[in-house]
Order: structure tokens, then C-alpha cells, then sequence
């Protein structure tokens, strides 16, 4: 019988990566971590060719071509053409009219409309993440039964439709019979009749403030819940350690939790600014109970009004686009450091 150093090298073996016995008996070559040898394991990597994860992700990547790509194709080309109605309805012929839709926006409410929506972005996704942090770290530090019910509450808040909190809203800022005009008379903060004269539906700002108001009211729970979830993430001991060095809570917060959480903290930043930066519920609704439109409207409602009341859909094509636009702008540099840190 041969020995084993006498096998020969046969193509499979040497793919698989088998090596032959050392003459006199010596054994093979050490193997690495997890008891596989190193040229074993790098013959099993190349087994799985390069293009396996592509084709076993080819279906979510062509059902996300079709979902997101074709509406935005769509918009391009229509924005460079004259379509409306008539186009929609009947698929008639199309007018090329190369840039001129961009051009009517920029002279148009582009500046106002792009000034009031980063005012507005700025409100709303600062006071989310602030007020959702803050939720979080209550929950964290409340009992099991206290933090049970502040879940149920959150999500069920979550759960309610932008047009029915809208509308909840509604009624409680109506002039006549609405409980905040109640509240204010009485803390002393103005009379009954003064704030029922002026409403909070005629004034641009007002009408903003509510509507952000609105926006804030339905993501504090989905920021505050995954947020919670973060902060379960991060070992007690840290902050055992910190208290014992003297730390308080704000050098904790500082030091430990918001330098942990700040890839959640500028994912949620980015979803936020994408969903704020599209509102459209919220703010057109309470146009529709004030009358103010104009001084109220932002990129979403800009969009909407272009399009479809004003039956120029070549125009709200360039307005999609151009918010498309802003958002990859805005949302490039969080993105940006998300990367970074993730490989770091």
C-alpha cells in the first residue's frame, strides 16, 4: 500500500485546496480559525463566484427599478415637454419644450416656496429628534409597567391617519369651541374673546406652526421607539463607570449616549427630512379651513397645486425633480458620515 505522501495531486484536490502529505509522515500545513486551513478556506471562497450576490439580489433590485425608477424616468421626460391634461387623458402628441418648465419655476414661487420649506424642515425634524430622544430616555429609565404604556400610547398615536390628526387638531385650535383658546384664557395668556377673534387659520405662520405641530405629533413615536431601542444597546456599565468618576446627566448624555447613538440619531435625521420635505397632509388641510395658500405652501403642496389644480404636468414633473434634487443635496452629507463611520 502506498503511503499517503504518494497520493497524487489530482485537479479536484488542488481546487479544494488538499495537499498532500509532507514525505517521512509530516503532517499538513496548520489550519487557521476554525480548524480549516487557510488554502481550504480560500478554495471554498472561490467556489462562490463573485456574481452569486448579484443574481440572488437581482429581483429586489428590478422590483425597486420598476417601483421607483419608471416614475422618476417619467418625470424627466415629461418635464421637458408640454403635458397635460389633454396628453394624459388621450395620449396625444407632446410639445418638446427643452428647459422652459425649469425656467417658469425659478421665476416663479421657487425661492419663497425653497426658503419656507427649509424653515420648515429645520422646525419639524429638529423638535422630532429632540423630543423623541427625550422619550426615549424616559423609557429607559421608567418601570416596566410605566415603559409597557408609554409603548402602547406611542404606537397607537403612530397608528392614527395624517388626515385624522389633522383634523383632530382642527378642533382643538377652533376659535369658537376649541380647548386651546380655552387653556390660554384660562392661564391668563389673553382673553376668550381676543383669541377667538384672531384666529390661528389666518396667519401664515400660525397655520405653519400648526402644521408642524401636526408632523411632530406623528413621528415622535417611531423616532422614540427606535431610539429606545438603541439606547438597550449600550452596556450599564458605561454609565456605572461615568457616575462613579462624578458625571452627571448631561456629561453622560454628552460623553456616552448621543456619541453612540449618532448613527441612529443622522439615519433618523435623513428619514425625517425626506418624509418633513414631502409633508402634504398636514399643511393643506389647514389651508383649506383658513383660506391661506400662498404664504402657506411648501415644496410638497407646490408640487400638487402645479400639477394636478393647475393641470401642468410637465411643470410638476420639474418641480419633483428638483426637490429630488435638494434632497440628495441635503441628505448627502449624513449619508456621507453614516458611511464613514460604519467603516471606521
Amino acid at each position: 500500500m502506498s503511503a499517503v505522501g504518494d497520493i497524487p495531486a489530482t485537479p479536484r484536490r488542488r481546487r479544494l485546496g488538499i495537499r498532500n502529505a509532507a514525505p517521512g509522515g509530516e503532517p499538513p500545513a496548520p489550519a487557521g480559525p476554525g480548524g480549516v486551513a487557510p488554502s481550504t478556506s480560500r478554495a471554498r471562497r472561490r467556489l462562490v463566484g463573485r456574481w452569486v450576490p448579484y443574481v440572488l439580489s437581482s429581483p429586489s433590485l428590478l422590483v425597486l427599478a420598476a417601483v421607483i425608477g419608471f416614475p422618476l424616468i417619467f418625470c424627466l421626460v415629461i418635464s421637458f415637454q408640454e403635458f397635460g391634461p389633454y396628453q394624459l387623458v388621450t395620449g396625444g402628441p407632446t410639445h418638446w419644450v427643452g428647459f422652459h418648465n425649469y425656467q417658469s419655476l425659478f421665476t416663479g414661487q421657487f425661492v419663497p416656496v425653497l426658503v419656507r420649506t427649509l424653515l420648515f424642515l429645520v422646525g419639524t425634524v429638529g423638535m422630532t429628534l429632540i423630543i423623541g430622544l427625550g422619550m426615549a430616555l424616559l423609557m429607559r429609565r421608567a418601570h416596566t409597567w410605566a415603559r409597557v404604556t408609554l409603548t402602547v400610547v406611542l404606537v397607537a398615536v403612530w397608528a392614527v391617519p395624517q388626515i385624522t390628526a389633522s383634523q383632530v387638531f382642527i378642533w382643538i385650535f377652533d376659535p369658537s369651541y376649541g380647548i386651546a383658546n380655552w387653556v390660554l384664557s384660562a392661564l391668563h395668556l389673553g382673553s376668550y374673546a381676543s383669541l377667538s377673534h384672531e384666529q390661528w387659520y389666518n396667519f401664515p405662520v400660525s397655520v405653519l406652526a400648526l402644521a408642524g405641530t401636526i408632523v411632530v405629533w406623528g413621528a415622535v413615536p417611531f423616532v422614540a421607539i427606535t431610539l429606545f431601542a438603541g439606547l438597550l444597546q449600550i452596556p450599564e456599565d458605561l454609565y456605572e463607570a461615568a457616575r462613579v468618576d462624578g458625571a452627571g446627566f448631561v456629561s453622560q448624555l454628552r460623553t456616552i449616549t448621543l456619541p453612540l447613538l449618532m448613527p441612529i440619531l443622522l439615519l433618523l435625521g435623513v428619514l425625517s427630512t425626506i418624509w418633513d420635505f414631502n409633508a402634504f397632509n398636514q399643511i393643506y388641510v389647514l389651508q383649506q379651513v383658513g383660506g391661506i395658500s400662498t404664504e402657506t405652501t411648501t415644496f410638497g403642496v407646490w408640487a400638487y397645486n402645479v400639477a394636478f389644480v393647475g393641470g401642468s404636468y410637465g411643470v410638476g414633473g420639474a418641480v419633483t425633480l428638483l426637490g429630488v434634487a435638494l434632497l440628495l443635496v441635503v441628505t448627502g452629507a449624513a449619508v456621507r458620515m453614516m458611511v464613514r463611520g460604519a467603516t471606521s
